[in-house]
């Protein structure tokens, strides 16, 4: 924990910070880049992709995004 408070401090981020919310974070920005889940899942260490998807959340527009991504005409 000693070693978030610093990284807080030196990154400037007001509020409360965790582990935990630094995995959320990290999960969504991944899927959210393009990476895959089944990947996401091996560099989180879950053995059920249900767990690696408790990490993951994406609002509407970049559900939309991937959507038109994929079912893209052409």
């Amino acid at each position: 924990m000693r070693f978030l408070r610093r990284l807080q401090e030196r990154l400037n981020i007001s509020g409360s910070i965790s582990s935990h919310k630094w995995r959320h974070t990290f999960a969504t920005r991944f899927i959210d880049n393009g990476g895959s889940l089944p990947i996401l899942q091996d560099i989180m260490g879950h053995e059920h992709m249900e767990t690696t998807m408790i990490y993951v959340h994406l609002n509407k527009k970049q559900l939309k995004k991937a959507y038109d991504k994929t079912m893209k005409k052409g």
